[in-house]
């Protein structure tokens, strides 16, 4: 397979730009491969960072930020031809140069040919970790710097999905790779956790590091290093001799680049591209870029992750782990608003432990806790999917039963209650009975979240009232 050449893309359909550009690589003897678009619409998905595209703006109609829409997430350079200014857009997208279509031949060979003489200087770049040196040509202009804000302002993102996808679409296109992967370290498990991918195919979706330890990833994250392996002799040198690449048919070549992400000496996950486009395999310069980018990676990430489970704290009961009352009262809102519009019954289970006062009174509070944990664990059990379960307050909890009518919603709980009367809760050798005491509400005429409460609670009143371990409903 033969090296993938560099490409120059005129975006025209005017004969006469397309044609100047031609004749200026020729003449500049610039090896590259041409290609011609009608519109920023017919350009390939996978541009490099030594990609040139021409972009005949008067045959455009792309003015302003019509302009800049198009070209701002583009890792190439780019070079204006015509159009009456843009004025700082120019700046903001880094434009390597803006051409007027006065004397344009010239203007392009002298241009062009300097960008060949550009590509002949040559410097060397010793990656770390064991590439071999390498002769690449150094970049003249800001366009990568441009490319880098531009990254940096989408990883500022709290969505650890969105994090995923800034990630693999921007870097796997820098450095032309076919497949990236992108994981996030579960301490708690001692695990990476796939977030993001472009395999065609199913990757693992979590690895443990103790269990599949010989994996290549995983020995990179122990290394705390970016490893770059040409091929796996060479990744048996750096990663030990027992390393196991699971599925190497499905590779195309054996080339790879394994980054941990860290942040204070602690592992936050590990980014990996692998199959380069080139034949010659990933660039030191942006290998180096990379090992840079990942403390910027892993920082996203780790914020992300903080943001997520803050807001998990904020909505959630510590105790038994449903959506304390703040998060139902939400929630019932939301699900009252769909069933006015849609015209569905809704129902709402207010569930009272009986006796919760007299298991702490005997045991202790600690047994109570347990109690607590354990008619959670029932309800989040014996409930469907689209309910919504919650801890109420204090011995009490809450269901919201979407799309469902008064009489089903009393033979759901009834259930519940009967479940929660034969199974005692198990505590330090001791056998608690629980009781529950259930009251049943619905949805009526455009009624309140508080009125539909309101009507629960008489139902659970209702219930007490008869003695413990009953179930009342009214609407």
């Amino acid at each position: 397979m033969s090296p993938q050449k560099s490409q120059l893309i005129v975006v025209s359909n005017d004969r006469r730009v397309v044609q100047a550009c031609r004749k200026a690589v020729e003449q500049a003897g610039l090896s590259r491969q041409f290609r011609q678009v009608t519109d920023l619409d017919g350009l390939p998905h996978s541009l490099g960072l030594n990609d040139w595209i021409v972009v005949d703006i008067d045959k455009m109609n792309l003015q302003g930020f019509n302009l800049y829409n198009k070209l701002e997430t583009l890792a190439a350079q780019v070079i204006l031809v015509g159009g009456d200014g843009i004025g700082p857009l120019d700046n903001y997208l880094s434009i390597r140069r803006r051409l007027s279509k006065t004397d344009l031949d010239g203007q392009l060979v002298k241009l062009i040919s300097g960008i060949a003489h550009q590509e002949q200087r040559r410097v060397t770049v010793v990656p770390s970790h064991g590439l071999t040196a390498t002769q690449v040509a150094c970049p003249s202009d800001l366009t990568f710097a441009h490319q880098l804000t531009s990254f940096a302002e989408q990883l500022a993102s709290l969505d650890t999905h969105r994090v995923a996808e800034v990630c693999l679409e921007r870097i796997s296109t820098w450095l032309q790779a076919r497949l990236a992967s992108l994981y996030q370290f579960d301490e708690p498990q001692h695990s990476l956790v796939l977030i993001g991918q472009t395999h065609p195919y199913a990757i693992d979706s979590q690895v443990d590091m103790d269990r599949q330890a010989r994996q290549p990833m995983v020995r990179a994250a122990r290394l705390r290093r970016t490893c770059v392996l040409r091929d796996w002799a060479q990744g048996a040198d750096l990663l030990g001799r027992d390393v196991h690449r699971a599925h190497p048919v499905r590779y195309q070549t054996q080339t790879c680049i394994l980054a941990p992400l860290m942040i204070d000496g602690k592992l936050i996950g590990v980014f990996n591209l692998a199959d380069p486009v080139a034949r010659e395999g990933f660039d030191p310069r942006h290998v180096e870029v990379l090992q840079a980018l990942t403390r910027l990676i892993g920082t996203a990430l780790h914020n992300a992750r903080t943001f997520q489970e803050i807001r998990h704290q904020a909505m959630t009961d510590p105790l038994t782990g449903l959506p304390n009352r703040r998060t139902f009262l939400e929630r019932l809102n939301q699900e009252l608003l769909r069933s006015r519009r849609y015209k569905l019954p809704l129902s709402l289970a207010l569930i009272d432990v009986d006796a919760l006062k007299e298991v702490n009174d005997t045991y202790g509070h600690a047994a109570g806790d347990a109690v607590l944990r354990e008619v959670a664990r029932r309800i989040r059990y014996m409930i469907r999917e689209i309910d919504v379960p919650a801890r109420f307050g204090g011995d009490e909890f809450a269901v919201i039963l979407p799309n469902t009518p008064l009489e089903q919603a009393e033979r759901a709980v009834r259930r519940l209650a009967l479940t929660a009367a034969h199974r005692p809760c198990q505590w330090q050798g001791h056998a608690i009975r629980i009781t529950l005491s259930i009251g049943v509400g619905q949805y009526e005429n455009q009624a309140s979240a508080q009125d539909l409460i309101t009507a629960a609670d008489a139902s659970l009143y209702l219930a007490k009232s008869r003695g413990r371990n009953c179930v009342a409903a009214s609407t």
